[in-house]
């Protein structure tokens, strides 16, 4: 198993340059508790826990919209199991709370982008490079069984070894025609 603060810490540090003109909220940095994950857009004060469906690592708004969602594993060498839950969970969520201390909350509803997400699967490096050669087919094979357009403000994801991130991230921003310098 990966040091997962490492792994946020070097992820974070990757995409605060690569970002460095966008908001970037990740979990345990800048005064960020947690990025919480919810199914329904309208969420009730006292009664959110019953929509709450899980936590996300790094969140990167461009133009102060949700753009991306980074999720980072630790466990490794990675089960598929692992990445195959992450994908269902992230296209059924409706809104984002970031929960800060010493500030108000911030709410971000899906439902309302005009683009839907992207999201990036960060794992450990893989001890065997026939691991890393299965996430190429898993990735094709997860594409091929989870449909993207039906109820679902995932846009389009990628799974990546850590030390890949950035190569990897900068294709899946190519791959959906997504500028940065809007």
């Amino acid at each position: 198993m990966a040091n997962i603060k490492e792994m946020v810490d070097k992820v974070y540090k990757e995409l605060s340059i690569h970002f460095k003109d966008e908001t970037i909220y990740c979990q345990g940095k800048n005064g960020v508790k947690t990025l919480v994950l919810f199914d329904e857009p309208e969420l009730i004060p006292n009664k959110m826990a019953r929509f709450k469906i899980g936590t996300v690592t790094i969140l990167v708004l461009k133009d102060d919209i949700p753009f991306l969602s980074v999720e980072i594993i630790s466990q490794g060498p990675t089960p598929p199991k692992s990445i195959a839950g992450i994908l269902p969970v992230n296209m059924v969520t409706r809104s984002i709370v970031v929960n800060r201390e010493g500030a108000k909350n911030l709410k971000y509803d899906l439902d309302e982008l005009r683009n839907k997400m992207l999201l990036l699967i960060v794992v450990p490096d893989q001890s065997e490079t026939v691991k890393e050669a299965q996430f190429v087919d898993l990735d094709e094979k997860f594409r091929g069984v989870i449909d993207l357009t039906h109820y679902s403000n995932i846009r389009d994801f990628a799974i990546a070894p850590i030390r890949k991130t950035i190569p990897i991230m900068d294709d899946l921003i190519k791959r959906n025609s997504i500028s940065l310098s809007e």
